[in-house]
């Protein structure tokens, strides 16, 4: 199996979660050692992230907007389950 740079930025946000099967783990772990683009966009990604949460914090407690979207608002909720 091999991955595009395309496919491998798909599943991102599940490599870092350690959500991918053991093959597909492998496979990206493979191609980010052996090109630099997509280590680097790993490592903007894994920033992107980090400064995201470090942003959201001081808002934590406040009320949610009644514009923003309900299932956004769960798929928030779940992905802080995840952690």
């Amino acid at each position: 199996m091999k991955l595009t740079c395309k496919e491998l930025y798909e599943f991102m946000g599940d490599y870092l979660e350690g959500n991918l099967p053991d093959d597909v783990m492998c496979v990206m772990k493979t191609h980010l050692s052996r090109c630099p683009c997509c280590e680097h966009y790993l490592e903007n990604y894994r920033t992107a992230l980090r400064l995201g949460v470090s942003c959201c914090k001081e808002y934590a407690e406040d009320e949610v907007p009644a514009s923003v979207p309900e299932p956004l608002i769960q798929a928030i909720l779940e992905a802080r389950k995840k952690k």
